[in-house]
């Protein structure tokens, strides 16, 4: 976690330690300052002998009582003044205190929130490796059945795992969604087929297969499908379940279907 401030167990235990000094300071003074005032009240009544005096509340024996008690009345005055700075200063260390408590237990919170979000994050990696892998497999094993029934296309002709990263990508933290760049390869080869077909015309003239294989192979290679240049009823019996496989992938794990168009030039001689 990054922050322009670190707390620290020894800063928040420093302050511990001013605070009951400056109690302990505090508390001496005070008990000396009150010693003193005893003191210098006790001196002034000796001094005086204002202990045989009889009790007068007339102006002239409170103007006398206060000349006489002139320095205990300011040593209250002191005594009092320091007891208030002494509080605040005392407010101010515990609250200082509290607060780098406070903020101290925020950063353990946050370090804690960061550490279960990285869990959390290892977790849902793991979990999308998982799925990734049980995917993969699934869409192997599918293509394999399904090349298994058919007639002319063999398992050497598919590269199962280049055509399933052309779909899915080789990040397996991405989505299930089929990407761009697989759904735009597709769609070439879907293009070329119909390229081919508005080519016929009104009037269907000889097709060159050879030429339309020269297009077509490239682009099956690019998804991991390997064909070869074959006579014309040969190549077209194996596009057909080539187009046919694709389909059903496309099907079966919910991808976007192709329009490879009615294919009418495989009828043109």
């Amino acid at each position: 976690m990054n922050s322009g401030f670190i707390l620290s167990g020894k800063t928040l235990s420093n302050l511990y330690r001013i605070q009951r000094l400056v109690i302990l300071a505090g508390g001496t003074a005070a008990v000396l300052l009150k010693l003193f005032l005893l003191f210098s009240t006790f001196v002034v009544i000796l001094d005086a002998r204002a202990e045989g005096r009889s009790f007068c509340l007339s102006k002239d024996c409170l103007d006398e009582a206060g000349k006489l008690f002139a320095a205990p009345v300011e040593s209250l005055t002191l005594l009092g003044n320091f007891l208030v700075g002494f509080a605040t200063v005392l407010s101010l260390v515990v609250a200082l205190r509290v607060y780098l408590t406070n903020a101290a237990l925020v950063q353990q919170t946050a370090a804690s929130a960061e550490l279960q979000a990285k869990s959390l994050e290892k977790q849902a990696e793991s979990l999308a490796l998982q799925l990734h892998a049980a995917r993969f497999k699934s869409f192997r094993d599918y293509v394999t059945d399904e090349i298994g029934r058919c007639a002319r296309i063999n398992v050497s002709s598919v590269d199962v795992t280049t055509w399933y990263y052309k779909i899915f990508t080789s990040n397996y933290q991405n989505g299930i969604q089929a990407n761009e760049q697989y759904l735009e390869a597709m769609n070439r080869i879907a293009q070329a087929m119909r390229d081919a077909d508005a080519r016929l015309g009104p009037v269907k003239n000889r097709f060159n297969h050879y030429k339309h294989q020269s297009l077509l192979i490239p682009l099956f290679k690019e998804v991991g499908i390997h064909l070869n240049s074959l006579p014309r009823l040969d190549y077209f019996l194996i596009e057909d379940e080539v187009v046919g496989l694709i389909h059903a992938v496309h099907r079966v794990f919910d991808i976007p279907q192709v329009d490879f168009g009615e294919r009418v030039y495989r009828q043109v001689g």
